[in-house]
Formats: C-alpha cells, structure tokens, sequence
C-alpha cells in the first residue's frame, strides 16, 4: 500500500489543503508548529478513526468552520487507486467512505479488510511512530528496559507487559490457594458460617411449608366462592337491566318493522320536493301564457290572411329574416372557410416535409393506422435496449483494449524478472562454486595447520619448561634462549590463531552474502508468481469480456430483428438504424398526427362549403320569388330583397304592424315553448335521478319517504337511549339479541338471590379459617431472622459466584495472553531477531555484529565487533534507540506476510550522531524500494541524505 496523495479538509491547522506525495521514500520538512505532527496523526485519523473523548487524546478539530476530516488517496500492489475519505458526521470517530478509480463505492468493512483488521495500537507500535516512542528509553533502566525492547520485538508496544501485570494483580486480589483477604477467599469463608446458621432453621421449615399449603388452599377457595358470587351478581343485574330495557326493546322493534317496510322509498330525494313545486308551477304558468298566445296569433293570422294571399307577405318577412339571421353565419363561414384552406396547406406542406426529412414516400406509408400506446412503449423500449447494448459494447471493447494493453505490460515484466531471476541464479551458483572451492581449500590447508598448531603448542611447552629449568639450573643464556624461542612460538600461535578467526568471519560474511541473495531470489520468484496470476486474471477478464461483446452482439442482433418486426406489424417501413429510430419514429407519429388533422380540416372545410352553397341558395329562392335579380352575390341579394319587401310594406302599413306583432306574437311563442321544454327536461332529470317512472309515484315516494324519516328519527332517540344505558353498539346489540331469545321471569331471580345468601355465608366460614391459619404462621415469621439469614445467604452466594466468573475470566485472558507470546517467541521472534541483527548492524556501521536472547531469560544482548557482549542497559542513549528502531523495522518487514504498509516517523533519528544517522538513511532508502517511507523533519541535516525530488518542505 502506498499513499499518494493527502487531501485535508480541516484538521488541526491545516484547512482544504491538498499534499501530493510522488516517491516511495519522502523526506516531509517544516519548522516547528508547521503541521508535521498534525498530518502524522491525520493518517492515523483516516485509517483508524478520530479519537473519541474517552481516549484523551487531541482530536485536531479545525477551529474554522470547515468540514472536519479528509480522504487519503492510495495505490494497491497491483496498482489499483481507491480513496479513503472519513469526516465527522453521525459517529464521533468519523464516517467513512471508499472509493474505487472505477468509481465502485466500497464501506468500513473494505477497509477492515485492506488494514488486516490491524488496530490503531498496532499501526502506532509498528509503522508510525516518532521520537516519543525513542523517549522512553531514557526513563528505564535494567530489567525494564530490556522487558520494554522485547516488547517491542514482538508487537511494537509495551501494551503486553502492562496487561500481564494488570492480570497478575487482578487475580492475586479475587483468589489465592492460601489466601485470607482475597476477595473470593473471605466470601467463601463468610459462606460457609451463614450456611451454618441456615441448616438450624431447617427444622422449622416443614411445618412452615404445611401451614402455608393449607393458607394457600383457604385463599383459593374464597377466591372459587368470591367468583361465583360475582358470576351471580352478574347475572341478577342483567335481568334487572332487561326488565328495566324492556319497554324500550319493544318500541325500538316496532320501529324496525316500520323501517323495513318503507326501506324502498329511502332513496327518493326528498330534497327535491320544494324543487318539483317550484317547476309544476312554472309549468302550469307557461302553457297556460302559450295556450293564450297561441289564441292571439290564430286571431292575427286571420286578419292577415288577405295580404298573405295577395303577395304572401308573411312568408317573405319570416324568410327574409330566417336570411338577415343567417347572414352573419355566412359571413363568419366564409372567414372560416379561408382560414381552413390556410392550415389545410400548412399542414400539406409540413406533411411533405416530414417524408422528405425520413425519405419515405406517402405510398409506403398508405396502410399505416394509429399507433397505440402499447405498441409505442415497446418500440421505445426496443430503442433504449439497442442504446444500451451499444453503450455496454463500447465500454467492454475499451476495458478489453485496457487489459489486453496491460496484459502485454505484464508479459514484458514477466520476461524481465525471468531473466534477472536467471542471472541472479547465475551469480548466486557461480558464488557458491567459489564458496565451495574456498572451503575445500580450507579442509586441506586446515589438515596442515592443524599440524602446525600441535607444533607449536609442543614447542612452547618444551622451550618455556627447558627455559624455566635452565634458569633454575643457572644457565642464565640457555634459559633466556629457550624463554625466547618459547615466546616467539607462542607469538606465532597467536598470528595464526588470529588469522584463522578472521577467515572464519570472512567465511560468515560470504555466507550472509549468499543467503541474502538467496532471499532476493525468493521475492524475485514470488513476484513473477504474483505477476503470472495477474496475468491469469487478466487473460480471463479478456476472455470473459469477448464472451461479453459477443453476447450483446446476439441481443443486438435481436433487437434489431424485434425492430424490424415490430415495423413489419404496424406496416411502417425499416427503420435505417437503431440510433435514428426513435427520431423516425416521432417523425413519423408527427405525419399520423398531422394526416388525422388533415382530414378533420377537409370535412371541416366541406360542412362550411355546404353552409355556405346552402345560404346562397336560399338567398336566390327568396330572390326568385319577390322577383330579385338572382346574378349577384349573397349579400347583395339579401339587400336587394329586403328593400323589395320594403317596398311591398309601405303599400300595407296596417298590414305591416299586424305582421310585426304576428312575428313578435311568434318569437315569443319559441321562447315561451323552449323555457317549458327545458322545465319538462328538469322534472324528467328529477324522475330520472329518483329512479322513478311517473310523476304520480314520486309524489307517493315522497310521501313515504317522509314517513321513512319519522320513524328513522325515532329509531335514534330509541338508540340514544339504549346506548346512554349499556354503553356502546355492541352491548345493544347483544341486550336485544337476548332479550328476543330468552325473557326471564320473576322466579329466576329469586332463586338467584337464595343462591347468593348461601355462598355469602360460605365466604365468611372459610375467611375465619384464613384468618387462624395466618397467626400461626405470623408467630413463626415474628422473629423474621431466618428470613434475612436466608436473604444474606443468597446475596453473599450471587455474589460470590459473580466474582468466581470474574477470576475467570481474568484467568482465561492470562491463559491466553501466554500462549500469544509462546506462539511469538516459537514462531515470529527468531525471524525478527534476525532481521533486527543485520539491521542494527548495518546502522552503527558494522560495529555491533548481532543480536540475541540467551535461552533462559526474556531480554536482550548485543555483540560487537570484538566479541564482546552487553546488556541493553549498557549501552549509550542513541544505541539504545537503534537498536529499537532496528526490532521495529524487522517488526515491520515480518508484518509483512500479510500486506505491505507505509512506514511513517516523526524525527526519530534527533540522538544519533551523523555518521549512523546517515547510515539510518541508507537503510530507509533500501526499504522504500519494498515500502514507502514517510518520515518529519525540522532539521536541515537530514536534506543533504537525500535527493531533491524526494524532499517536501511544508
């Protein structure tokens, strides 16, 4: 896992601030109070969540009113980008969010997974941490600073030690074997003295229990007694009730009968009643006006008989009217006539447009009928289908170019670690034919030297003895001789016995060197292993996205025939293309709409034509028989025969004023008959409405109708009443239904009331019998102590067994927490002991040459150079701190199995010297290769150990 990019915003100082980190090793540089420390724990934030008040940490919350939180952008191993973002929403320690480069959104759980379900401790004590965990150092000495630095070899923190020694006082304070103040050891023994006093009340329980059976029986036979008498009760009172009721029951019977009788007539509307009034009386005024009108216009039409046969006057007045009415119609028939023929062309040329934009003729088009709403949701859901199988074609042909692309990348790198795989096998097997040809030549010049040294063991015992004797002897010369031929051959042992020791080390050093290349060609082969199944993988996503494209293919495929065969159904020519079916489609829906509006226009325009020829042809009748000029226009005719009768008229003024009223007399009889046709349409609307065949069975419906609502009225009251008493409809109902079925007598209820007496007199004999049975027991319960005897035993019994379950759980964590470490010192310790060997060598220099735990103790010892070893303590501040740098780094790379995590330090490196805290850096660089580094800094030294573009300076 690599973070790339860190985008903030609001958190401590920092606020909507975005830091793009390129390499894998990133020197992060600022003053004091720049934010160093800040974004270190914002990393933290993000993966694990904010700090909650509990945990007494700072939360870094932005004093400005920005959004508190951010999202980390990181790249997978396989090169894979997601977006973790958390801010502070419903949770105290944050809502997260994960985002794919694919856009996929992935939840907590995904995370979870990503950190191998790592806690906030763990990142702390391993992968991020700073000067505060070097600090600590200095505050311990001996035996706690060795249990602290193999804390840290195992988990990275100290948390271990602290929970065995919170477990250890957890149980010496619950139980000892031969403990009196442990907890559970003075509840058992106060226990045992209370049981002891509980086994003297034993005796006294029986006829304690006897008494309490027979309480007990007597209480429940008062108890049967009490609810019979209370069934009895019961009963006594309905029968009360229903003799009270019983006058009401009968009236509201009489009622019902009624009702049901006159149940047919409750849907007349006897609303309408004052409505029929009110229209026979219009009506009867209004045929009595046109019987009298109709009078008057016989008598005018007789006194205008003689004109009308001299000339036929009247006939010309109404025709000539009927024309002066129509006149305007005309008029407004031909305004509309012109405007028909306008949108008539308009929509003849729109229509022609319409073909020429799809490029069909109206001879394809000639059987296509309206198309209905079904058929023009399937043809526009086969069009969304085909756009979709496009779309989802388009993005598998550009995913598989991608893999196929990448799967040649991947071959390429394949190819490459195969043949840096096989040279180092090369020099790795050349490395070790050296090795081996070296240690042969050792086996045979060991053989000689052995020799030698036997040699010379025998010469300096032999020259340092004769010496020694010869100078006892008092041949100064000759002793002093031999004591410096023996000193010269122990000199020589010496050279050699140092010699062969430096070969020896050598010989280590070219074994170190060979295992370490061995261990590069170990990741080299799991790498080309991990790119394979890469590979593999991407081969089935090509593989399955063909499969893809040729199954859309298929669906497009029928899509295309369902479009063709929808066409086909609804007579409509194929459309050119998925893609301009749906423009065709609402072209061609636009002519079907505008074919349908043409022929409306065309009978429109016809019924006006007809209008039209029909008043010039009644103008020219009319011309024709006052002897009008018929060769003009409508108008004009119309004029001409106006000014005729005019000239007709001035003849006959008598005549003229008897025809005027007579037409008055006519016009008002037309509207006399339409107001009466419309008074008989609303007393039909009323029969109609009644459901009601003759005005005479309405007037009777209404009168039952009326009698209806008397007797509906009087059934409320009646219920009202019933329901005040009993309460709700129910209870009614039921206190009718059984008042119809069974009527009781007046000897019920006295037998009721003997019954009553009986049991009344039952209840007190047994309530007497409750009551001496309970001062007996009252005298054995007086003094109470067995009872809180008992209640303190049963308490001090709860009690104990929950710290009993307490010891144990405590003891369980402690079983467990042991196996933990003796799996870490079996399993991982050897293996991070190692690392942290060639690690905290490599950073003072080659100066200390391992590290080891001896067999009989949990801390640790270093060797130097010179063979000499030396305790933790021992050692200056800054080596301390190396070496617990070095058991976090192996720590780390151990951790690796499961995923590859960014180391991030805050200025860990402030007490090293330069020399081994540019050695540090070196080391640092190495890993980034494996792992991003991200490490703080204030001091300018540590810019000159790195290279330009992995320097940042905030």
């Amino acid at each position: 896992m690599k973070i790339i990019r860190l985008h903030i915003y609001g958190f401590g100082r920092w606020n909507n601030e975005t830091l793009d980190i390129e390499e894998s090793f990133m020197l992060i540089c600022g003053n004091n109070e720049a934010g160093k420390s800040t974004l270190r724990a914002f990393i933290q934030a993000v993966l694990f969540g904010f700090p909650t008040k509990k945990e007494k940490q700072l939360r870094y919350e932005p004093k400005t009113g920005s959004s508190y939180g951010g999202k980390i952008t990181i790249q997978l191993e396989d090169g894979e980008i997601f977006q973790i973002e958390r801010v502070l929403r419903q949770k105290s320690s944050g809502d997260i969010s994960v985002f794919g480069s694919d856009g996929a959104s992935y939840g907590e759980a995904w995370l979870h997974s990503l950190l191998n379900k790592m806690d906030k401790s763990t990142f702390q004590g391993i992968f991020c941490f700073g000067l505060d965990g070097l600090s600590e150092i200095q505050q311990l000495q001996g035996d706690e600073l060795n249990q602290y630095l193999y804390e840290a070899g195992m988990t990275g923190t100290k948390r271990v030690a602290q929970l065995e020694k919170e477990t250890v006082e957890k149980l010496s304070s619950l139980f000892k074997p031969r403990g009196q103040k442990p907890l559970i050891n003075e509840e058992l023994r106060q226990l045992k003295d209370i049981y002891q006093q509980v086994h003297g009340w034993e005796k006294e329980i029986d006829r304690y229990e006897i008494l309490l059976s027979e309480r007990k029986a007597a209480a429940d036979k008062i108890e049967a007694v009490q609810l019979q008498r209370k069934q009895l009760k019961k009963q006594l009172s309905e029968i009360l009730q229903e003799q009270a009721l019983h006058s009401i029951f009968e009236e509201k019977q009489v009622t019902d009968q009624h009702l049901q009788l006159l149940e047919d007539s409750k849907n007349v509307p006897l609303e309408k009643k004052e409505d029929w009034d009110d229209l026979n009386r219009q009506r009867r005024q209004l045929t009595e006006q046109q019987t009298e009108l109709t009078v008057e216009m016989k008598q005018k039409h007789i006194q205008c008989k003689g004109a009308s046969n001299s000339r036929d006057l009247q006939h010309w007045i109404e025709k000539i009217n009927t024309l002066k009415e129509r006149l305007s119609f005309y008029h407004k028939n031909k305004e509309d006539l012109k405007l028909t023929t306008t949108r008539l062309n308009e929509k003849l040329i729109r229509a022609e447009d319409l073909l020429k934009k799809v490029a069909w003729s109206e001879e394809q088009l000639k059987l296509v009928s309206d198309i209905t709403i079904d058929e023009e949701e399937n043809l526009l859901t086969l069009i969304k289908k085909s756009k979709k199988l496009q779309e989802r074609n388009e993005m598998i042909e550009d995913q598989l170019q991608k893999d196929k692309l990448y799967s040649k990348e991947l071959d390429a790198e394949i190819v490459d670690l195969i043949k840096k795989l096989d040279a180092a096998e090369q020099d790795q097997k050349r490395k070790e034919r050296t090795h081996l040809e070296k240690e042969a030549e050792k086996l045979a010049h060991a053989k000689g030297m052995r020799s030698i040294f036997m040699l010379l063991w025998a010469s300096i015992v032999i020259f340092l003895s004769l010496g020694v004797w010869e100078m006892a002897s008092g041949f100064r010369f000759i002793g002093a001789t031999m004591l410096f031929a023996g000193f010269a051959a122990a000199l020589l042992y010496l050279q050699q016995r140092e010699k062969k020791d430096r070969e020896i080390e050598n010989d280590e050093k070219e074994h170190e060197k060979i295992e370490l290349l061995l261990e590069q060609n170990r990741r080299t082969e799991i790498e080309i292993k991990e790119k394979e199944w890469q590979h593999e993988r991407v081969n089935q996503q090509i593989f399955s996205h063909q499969e893809s494209l040729y199954s859309i293919q298929e669906a497009y495929t029928k899509n295309k025939d369902d479009m063709i065969e929808w066409c086909n159904n609804n007579n409509i020519p194929a459309f050119p293309s998925a893609d301009t079916a749906d423009q065709y489609f609402y072209t061609l829906k636009e002519w079907i709409e505008i074919k349908k509006s043409v022929n409306t226009e065309i009978k429109g325009q016809e019924t006006l034509i007809s209008a039209i020829e029909k008043f010039e042809h009644m103008s020219r009748d009319a011309a024709a028989e006052m002897d009008v000029n018929v060769n003009k226009s409508a108008e004009e005719i119309v004029f001409s025969c106006q000014e005729q009768l005019k000239h007709y008229l001035l003849k006959n003024d008598n005549w003229i004023k008897e025809a005027e009223q007579y037409v008055s007399m006519h016009h008002k009889k037309r509207y006399l008959s339409g107001v009466l046709k419309k008074v008989n349409e609303e007393i039909r609307s009323i029969l109609i409405e009644a459901d009601i065949g003759s005005e005479a069975e309405f007037l009777e419906g209404i009168k039952k109708k009326q009698e209806y609502e008397n007797f509906r009225e009087k059934q409320r009251w009646l219920q009202s009443q019933l329901l005040s008493q009993l309460g709700s409809e129910e209870k009614v109902n039921e206190a009718m239904m059984k008042w119809q079925s069974n009527r009781h007598t007046a000897s019920e209820e006295e037998e009721l009331n003997s019954t009553l007496d009986k049991m009344e007199q039952q209840e007190k004999e047994w309530q007497r019998k409750d009551a001496e049975l309970g001062q007996q027991i009252k005298r054995l319960e007086q003094d109470g102590t067995y009872e809180k005897v008992l209640q303190e035993y049963a308490e001090r019994k709860a009690s104990f067994q929950e710290n009993v379950y307490d010891w144990l759980k405590w003891k369980t964590a402690s079983l467990l927490l042991k196996k933990a470490k003796s799996r870490y010192e079996k399993e991982r310790q050897p293996e991070v002991i190692q690392l942290a060997s060639k690690y905290f060598h490599f950073i003072t220099e080659e100066e200390y040459t391992s590290l080891f735990t001896p067999m009989d103790g949990k801390y640790f010892q270093v060797e130097r150079n010179d063979g000499m070893r030396f305790s933790v303590e021992e050692l200056s501040r800054g080596t301390a701190e190396q070496l617990y740098l070095s058991l976090r780094l192996a720590l780390a790379e151990v951790y690796n199995q499961y995923s590859v995590f960014p180391l991030i330090m805050d200025d860990p490196f402030v007490n090293f010297d330069s020399s081994r805290k540019k050695a540090a850096f070196r080391l640092l660089n190495e890993i980034s290769a494996e792992r991003q580094v991200i490490y703080f800094t204030c001091h300018k030294q540590e810019e000159s150990f790195i290279q330009d573009h992995q320097r940042l300076v905030l």
